[in-house]
């Protein structure tokens, strides 16, 4: 199995699950989340399961990034 550091911070103002994933094959993953952590494995295993079932997704624009006015 390869290395996955796990964090947990604090629950979203909003109330929503959140969770970031990222890393590298060679080298490891992370996972972050916000809010009940059995719900968070709920929303990935229908995330997962509807990323692996679904045809080719096309890249979309990224929004553009905020730029804090000088000061």
């Amino acid at each position: 199995m390869k290395k996955v550091n796990v964090m947990k911070f604090e629950d979203d103002p909003l109330g929503c699950l959140r969770a970031s994933i990222g890393g590298w094959p060679e080298e490891g993953y992370y996972l972050t989340f916000r809010g009940d952590q059995k719900k968070v494995v709920e929303m990935l295993r229908t995330v997962l399961l509807v990323l692996e079932n679904a045809p080719p997704v096309e890249k979309e624009n990224e929004p553009p990034r905020f730029k804090p006015s000088p000061n």
